[in-house]
C-alpha cells in the first residue's frame, strides 16, 4: 500500500536565458524531487542531473503546450545526497528562455522509500479561455501524488486552483500544482485572463520500507512456548 505523501520544504524555481541549473538543498535522503522545465520549441532536453539525486526519471514530456509555444517536461529524481546542489539540465538548442522548478516530497520513509509513478503521465491543450485544465488523471490507488505544470498565455491567477491543490507559480507566471493525496480520478484547475494554454501532470507513489517489529511475534512465540510443554 502507498504510504502517505506531503510537500517537504518551499518551492524554488528560476528563469533566464541559457538557463541550465537551479539550485536546491535536499534535506533527507530517500524523498524525491519533482522537476519541470519549460524551454524552447525547437531544443532538445535530453538528461537532468544533480540535485543530491543519484538518478533521474522522466515522468512526462516533452510535450508542446500549444501551437508556437516551448515544451514542458516533468521528471522525478530521489534523493541519495543532503546539502546545497544544483539540478541541471542537459541538451540541444537550449539557449533561450527556460524556466525551472523544483519542489521536494517526503513520505519519511527514509533511504529505503521506493517512489514510482503510477500509470502513464498525461497532457492536454486548452483552447483559448480563462480556465486551465489540467489532464484528466486516474490513480491505482489512495495517497498519490498529482504533480502538473503548465504553461499559459497570460498569468495564472494565485488562489485560483482547485480546493485541495497547492498552485506555486514561476516566474512566467505559469502554474505548477500539485496535491499529495488523491485517490479518485482527477481534472484540476485554475484560472488566469483568458488565452492559451497547455499543461502536463503525473500520478506519484510513495511506498516506505517495512520495519520489523519483534512484538508481533511475542504472542506467536508464547503459543509455541506453552505447546511445546504438553
Amino acid at each position: 500500500m502507498a504510504d502517505t505523501i506531503s510537500a517537504s520544504g518551499s518551492f524554488v524555481s528560476a528563469t533566464g536565458t541559457s538557463l541550465v541549473t537551479l539550485s536546491v538543498n535536499p534535506t533527507a535522503v530517500g524523498d524525491a524531487f519533482m522537476f519541470t522545465t519549460s524551454y524552447i520549441a525547437s531544443a532538445t532536453l535530453s538528461s537532468v542531473s544533480g540535485g543530491g539525486c543519484t538518478t533521474w526519471t522522466k515522468l512526462v514530456g516533452a510535450f508542446t503546450a500549444y501551437s508556437g509555444s516551448a515544451k514542458l517536461d516533468l521528471w522525478m529524481g530521489v534523493v541519495t545526497a543532503t546539502g546545497s546542489s544544483t539540478i541541471t539540465i542537459s541538451g540541444t538548442g537550449l539557449t533561450n528562455t527556460q524556466r525551472l522548478c523544483a519542489q521536494q516530497f517526503t513520505s519519511g520513509g527514509g533511504s529505503g522509500t521506493t517512489w514510482a509513478q503510477d500509470g502513464s503521465g498525461g497532457t492536454k491543450t486548452n483552447a483559448s479561455s480563462a480556465t486551465i485544465t489540467f489532464p484528466t488523471m486516474t490513480p491505482g490507488g489512495s495517497n498519490r501524488l498529482f504533480m502538473g505544470y503548465g504553461l499559459v498565455a497570460n498569468s495564472a491567477s494565485a488562489g485560483s486552483q482547485t480546493a485541495g491543490y497547492t498552485l506555486d507559480l514561476d516566474p512566467g507566471s505559469n502554474p505548477f500544482m500539485f496535491n499529495p493525496s488523491v485517490s479518485t480520478a482527477q481534472t484540476p484547475t485554475c484560472t488566469q485572463t483568458a488565452g492559451l494554454s497547455g499543461t502536463i501532470a503525473a500520478l506519484v507513489t510513495a511506498t516506505n520500507p517495512v520495519t520489523f517489529r519483534p512484538q508481533i511475534l511475542m504472542p506467536y512465540r508464547a503459543a509455541v512456548q506453552r505447546a511445546a510443554t504438553f
